[in-house]
């Protein structure tokens, strides 16, 4: 006998969640996605989307196109329907609950979440790095990401179609085993997921299974309760079969490569922040202190009641866009090196150089030009089989929350003229920095990728010993990060910070120690 099986499921965002709508906000690159309320949500076919490519790769189920469905000849057959519905992710309020149908304007700008302009959204400003260690504000290297902060919850409900029998290839464990893939370290929902957006956990779950048998009039009064019920802020885990949510697991595509935590032994800053970490440094420093680390603040739960708590110290937060900008720079030098890629004997200023080919396809990926031509160069259509002028990166990098020592160093600048010697007119001004900082760096690498530097497979167009180059680089870029010759962070060339890094975990394909 068929039983519906109801699960409503309750998301927080473990960092920044960046939805764009495909339009443009007033003096913003991106905008974010809104649901009918003019409330940010995430619209189910981006749930689905993930959904099933954790399902696909986690090797768990291999009738996962039997859940998910699929099209007309893809299994030599006519295709089936999906035997799982989705809803949209909607936004929990101040209060926890999910804005469900139309709610008048007035009513959702009585809420700090849903209100118009809604303090969950921020700006993360994003610039690209050239070969010379500068801004490159030519071809797009200036833009910024609209996101929702960290610690945002959203709800949806799944809605599948099981049965009874408990070894039934459609039964209520296979599909919760399919559930328990939500929420692992390698599901990350919206864009920029290999610069360490959209990570999310699961903070609520609720399960009901529906007899179909009982009759049509019993069946729709349960499945009406179970819809008006509060959205849930716990795992209800009673008679849950198959449930286990794991927030550090990795999903069978993907693969840990590097966890590598870094301590500094001076004073540091990364990014650009506006508020301060030391508060007593405002009645200090006034309005001279013109560059703070880059700070975010998150919203915080007790229980079912969320608010941003505005009197709380903001994260100091390295994104993983930084951390992957100077890791693929010195990657890129090792390799040239290793290449025979030498400045005088190259026009080394071109992007062929900067930015090699095979580090674009093998590991960080490559943006299309307007052109149609990958940014490695002209053949990079052409050898990437010609599908895409644009390929996505290999490697996933986190945020990093910095801790540190003493929070708020101030210091203080004084720019002198050439010509006189003497301090430049309103030219005096101080920066905020912290000391003793340490901070994580960890990256994952998909499977496929993993498989092409071990040698187990090979690519079209780069041969093996491309491929060993880019290993060896790759290593070398992980025995500089961690005796502290890479430089991460803003004004590394004055603040004075060195770092030593401690190995948590490391590839064996990457591990230089095994070779001293």
């Amino acid at each position: 006998m068929t039983q519906l099986v109801l699960s409503r499921i309750v998301i927080e965002t473990r960092s920044p969640l960046a939805l764009s709508s495909g339009g443009h906000d007033l003096g913003s690159s991106s905008d974010v996605a809104r649901d009918w309320n003019g409330v940010p949500y995430i619209p189910a076919t981006s749930l689905m989307g993930v959904w099933r490519s954790a399902a696909e790769a986690s090797g768990k189920d291999a009738d996962w196109e039997q859940w998910f469905g699929f099209t007309k000849g893809s299994r030599n057959s006519r295709g089936r329907a999906s035997r799982i519905v989705l809803s949209d992710g909607l936004l929990l309020n101040t209060a926890g609950d999910a804005g469900r149908g139309l709610i008048p304007r007035s009513r959702l700008d009585e809420n700090e979440f849903t209100r118009t302009n809604s303090p969950l959204i921020f700006r993360r400003e994003r610039t690209r790095i050239n070969h010379r260690g500068v801004a490159d504000a030519g071809g797009h290297g200036k833009f910024d990401t609209m996101c929702l902060m960290k610690g945002v919850r959203f709800s949806f409900d799944i809605k599948a179609y099981v049965d009874d029998v408990e070894d039934a290839d459609f039964s209520r464990k296979a599909l919760n085993e399919i559930i328990s893939l939500i929420g692992q370290a390698s599901f990350a929902v919206g864009g920029g997921k290999t610069n360490g957006l959209g990570r999310v956990r699961v903070r609520g779950f609720r399960q009901e299974v529906i007899d179909l048998s009982e009759g049509g009039a019993e069946c729709l009064r349960k499945i009406t309760a179970f819809r008006r019920q509060k959205d849930p802020f716990e795992i209800e885990s009673a008679n849950l079969k198959g449930i286990s949510f794991d927030e550090k697991a990795v999903s069978g595509s993907f693969h840990k490569l590097l966890d590598l935590m870094l301590n500094g032994d001076g004073v540091f800053t990364a990014g650009t922040g506006r508020d301060y970490l030391n508060p007593e440094l405002k009645k200090q420093g006034g309005s001279t202190v013109v560059a703070h680390p880059g700070t975010e603040q998150a919203v915080v739960w007790d229980g079912c009641q969320g608010k941003i708590d505005i009197d709380a110290r903001p994260e100091f937060i390295i994104p993983g866009s930084e951390i992957k900008g100077a890791i693929a720079h010195r990657v890129a030098y090792h390799y040239n090196c290793l290449a025979g890629n030498l400045a005088d004997e190259n026009d080394f200023f071109s992007k062929e150089y900067q930015v090699p080919e095979a580090l674009g396809r093998l590991l960080f990926g490559m943006a299309g030009s307007e052109s149609g031509e990958a940014a490695g160069g002209k053949d990079s259509k052409k050898a990437a089989g010609g599908n895409s002028s644009a390929l996505a990166g290999q490697l996933f990098f986190c945020d990093a929350e910095v801790v540190y020592e003493k929070p708020g160093v101030l210091r203080t600048h004084n720019r002198i003229d050439r010509i006189t010697g003497g301090v430049m007119d309103k030219a005096l001004f101080s920066e905020e920095l912290v000391f003793k900082p340490s901070f994580p760096v960890r990256i994952m690498i998909k499977n496929d990728a993993l498989e092409v530097l071990s040698g187990k497979k090979s690519v079209d167009g780069i041969d093996e010993k491309t491929v060993r180059n880019v290993t060896e680089a790759l290593k070398r870029t992980v025995f500089d990060l961690a005796n502290g010759l890479l430089p991460i962070g803003a004004k590394s060339g004055r603040t004075l910070c060195g770092f030593a890094g401690k190995i948590k975990f490391c590839h064996e394909l990457l591990d230089y120690r095994k070779q001293q």
